[in-house]
């Protein structure tokens, strides 16, 4: 048995490996021992390689820059085989080594791509592929869905406020409405807008930690959806949700039961109508409706059916607000959810219009208010003067944590972590020079895999 194995591993081709078992040991424990412990570091070292090389890795999120998505503390599945045999796709969310410090591992969503320019306007990310003009980046229906967010209303307020001329007829509790003749009803209490509030979407009781860079906390958001569903009175003749962004309107008008023959739901903004098929609500009888508004682009659904879209400008909103209508007879309105989309805003004091460098991606969170966001990263360079001349350190700028300040002696030190992780400590009074620069791209060789499982929805 020892002759036939000492025969095979002289096969092997490995330089002189057959003659680690010499002729003639026969039996002997000793040539046991050694023929167990080369096959044990063999396949010791086979187990090492496959499981640092396994094409599907398992880690925890880091922080809440993805939530809802990922929250801080969920595990989530990174398979990496796309970054083997192929190039990140827009909108996948990757795993990836943090360019200014290699040491973290982060996750976010391709929305750039090499070579690409990339700007945030109005809300909305714009885009610029080399030798194409600007438009707004449009998300697939798949993605959209994960990134709509349910507006609550403030702690203590009423979803909606009612406006009839009675002051009787309507009457509001949380997401339903009932009218016994034509009014109005307003989501949220009078004066206020829809705002990009960090609470917003956060289901089953989770919650995230605001970490927002100052002026950045709340902004007013246009890009809204109200769904739900609608039942009107035989003497109803139109029901219509209105969205006011700035000052335009747009009005998603439902022809009811009382209607003239042949009317048909619409899209109307200003002069504007864009009509879908002859259509009207049967009486007392509920039907579904989803009014979107999303990337400068108006679409209505009414009863399962794709009523009509209609593009319109990018409008800055100064003021957003969302009403419900009834015409002469009233109705009901229930199981209401307002949602707005993530609303993206340039970093304080910049305007964010980047070109994608060549085999780089710009990544972006699903929680745009998080400070680990790449909009915000800042690299900050330190010149420190050294025996041999100026020295420059190379790292993360972090408002609390990178650098930070300690006193040691009487002196005041400087506790620097570099774009590898590796930590520096300076006399103040030898940095020579301090430079930030805007950071927010990622390596392609940086780039570990995408990530498949962990995603909520």
């Amino acid at each position: 048995m020892l002759t036939s194995v000492r025969s095979l591993f002289r096969r092997i081709p490995f330089p002189n490996l057959g003659k680690l078992i010499p002729k003639g040991s026969g039996g002997k424990a000793g040539r046991h021992i050694l023929m167990v412990g080369f096959a044990v570091f063999m396949a010791s070292s086979a187990v090492f390689y496959f499981f640092h090389r396994f094409p599907i890795h398992v880690y925890k999120a880091k922080n809440d820059s993805m939530a809802p998505t990922l929250y801080l503390g969920d595990l989530f599945g990174v398979e990496r085989f796309s970054a083997w045999f192929g190039t990140p796709k827009r909108f996948d969310v990757v795993s990836y080594r943090y360019p200014m410090d290699q040491s973290k591992r982060l996750m976010h969503r391709v929305v750039g791509l090499p070579k690409e320019k990339v700007r945030i306007e109005k809300g909305d990310i714009w885009v610029r592929p080399k030798g194409e003009s600007w438009r707004v980046l449009h998300k697939p229906e798949d993605v959209q869905e994960l990134l709509w967010r349910e507006v609550n209303p403030a702690a203590g307020t009423p979803a909606w406020h009612v406006f009839d001329e009675e002051g009787v007829s309507w009457k509001a509790e949380n997401n339903r409405l009932e009218a016994s003749t034509h009014g109005s009803a307003r989501w949220g209490a009078p004066g206020t807008s829809i705002m990009d509030s960090y609470e917003h979407g956060h289901s089953g009781g989770r919650r995230v930690e605001l970490k927002t860079p100052p002026g950045l906390e709340e902004n007013v958001v246009g890009d809204v959806r109200l769904s739900g569903w609608v039942r009107s009175q035989a003497d109803c003749s139109e029901a219509w949700i209105e969205f006011h962004e700035g000052k335009k309107t747009y009005r998603f008008s439902i022809p009811g039961p009382a209607a003239m023959d042949g009317a048909a739901p619409s899209i109307r903004v200003g002069k504007t109508r864009k009509p879908g098929q002859p259509y009207k609500l049967p009486a007392d009888k509920e039907v579904y409706f989803r009014a979107t508004n999303l990337d400068d682009r108006l679409s209505f659904e009414v009863d399962g059916a794709n009523i009509a879209t209609l593009d319109i400008d990018a409008v800055a909103p100064r003021f957003s607000e969302v009403h419900v209508c009834f015409a002469n007879g009233g109705g009901v309105w229930k199981d209401l959810v307002l949602e707005r989309d993530v609303h993206y805003v340039s970093p304080p004091d910049e305007t964010f219009n980047v070109t994608v460098p060549a085999d780089h991606y710009l990544l972006l969170g699903d929680n745009p208010q998080h400070f680990m966001d790449p909009r915000f990263w800042r690299v900050l360079k330190l010149h420190i003067k050294g025996e041999d001349g100026t020295e420059t350190y190379k790292g993360n700028l972090h408002p609390t944590e990178n650098p930070r300040t300690f006193v040691e002696d009487g002196e005041t030190w400087i506790q620097f972590r570099d774009e590898h992780g590796k930590k520096h400590e300076f006399l103040r009074k030898d940095i020579k020079k301090r430079s930030y620069e805007l950071s927010p791209f990622v390596p392609r060789a940086m780039i570990e895999g995408r990530v498949l499982w962990g995603l909520n929805g």
